[in-house]
């Protein structure tokens, strides 16, 4: 049904998107040469070619190939009053429809709720690298072309959470909650691009501290026990690291501010493969996998960081 309502509802999307959406100049045209662009699509966008995404205020980084044919979506919710910004280096023509199926031509989004930016091309066929984010204040972010997305552990692409003896930091968790799912879902993002740099061989932990608090940050930097694989210690002592293609999140299922300590769960979507030492497990295939997981979340000093985490 809901691949049925998306489907009549691009059968009603006509215009053509020519300006860069979120650059300081509304007038400047996206990088990338739209001249020529057809004031509406040739192609109807199809519910087979459009992908749903999560947006917030992080860069996510997509990819794929159009063609004059064949054109390509994506989806997304926002509120009313966000901004959108996106940017490509490729040579592309992009549209972009509010909820109400009209032709927006600047980066306020004035509706609550399901957008669609829709990427195609004139002539030939065209491979296109593109960010997009959610940003404040009408500034662009730039893109840092950071490989989106995130994982440790050698067994699990997410660190592991084996239960332990050894009582980790204490806390104090609230039940006078102000984290929204925006900002629980900015914050899950924010840890995910910070992964390559973390686990990434420069086993940055200042973003540890940045992004984690508790149970996750005692894991991911104080436990370097024998067998406690995916740790920063236990990757840094044994020479192995890990690199990441991506780290989608691809649904939000659940919300929950109400509880002592607010948890989101999504659904992810990460490719990694772990270098090093075979002797020590490391050096395995690139893994790729879809999985569910829940964060909870806790104020450390007065900011929300990520307490702990599940993955089914």
């Amino acid at each position: 049904m809901k691949k049925l309502l998306l489907s009549l509802i691009v059968l009603t999307l006509t215009g053509c998107l020519k300006i860069s959406i979120g650059s300081d100049n509304p007038d400047q045209t996206p990088s990338g040469d739209t001249e020529g662009c057809p004031t509406e699509p040739t192609e109807i966008l199809t519910a087979k070619n459009t992908e749903t995404v999560v947006l917030t205020d992080q860069p996510l980084a997509k990819s794929g190939q159009v063609s004059a044919k064949k054109m390509v979506g994506y989806t997304f919710e926002a509120e009313a009053g966000q901004k959108l910004t996106f940017s490509t280096e490729d040579d592309i023509c992009t549209w972009l429809y509010a909820p109400d199926t009209k032709l927006i031509t600047n980066n306020e989004l004035t509706q609550k709720g399901k957008y669609i930016l829709q990427i195609g091309t004139i002539k030939g066929s065209k491979s296109f690298d593109l960010t997009m984010n959610f940003t404040s204040n009408n500034v662009a972010v730039t893109n840092t072309n950071t490989p989106t997305n995130t994982t440790p552990p050698p067994s699990n692409p997410i660190p592991t959470n084996t239960p332990t003896n050894t009582t980790p930091p204490p806390s104090n968790p609230t039940s006078n909650n102000s984290l929204t799912q925006s900002e629980a879902v900015s914050i899950v993002q924010g840890w995910y691009n910070a992964k390559p740099n973390v686990f990434g061989g420069s086993f940055n932990r200042s973003l540890v501290a940045q992004y984690t608090t508790g149970q996750l940050y005692y894991e991911t930097l104080q436990k370097n026990e024998e067998g406690s694989s995916g740790g920063v210690g236990w990757l840094q002592d044994r020479g192995c690291y890990y690199t990441y293609d991506f780290s989608n999140i691809e649904q939000v299922w659940t919300f929950n501010s109400s509880a002592s300590r607010p948890y989101l769960k999504i659904k992810i979507h990460e490719g990694l493969q772990l270098h090093g030492p075979s002797q020590y497990g490391c050096g395995s295939a690139f893994n790729s996998y879809r999985k569910n997981a829940t964060y909870w979340f806790e104020k450390d000093n007065g900011t929300w960081k990520i307490y702990d985490y599940e993955v089914e």
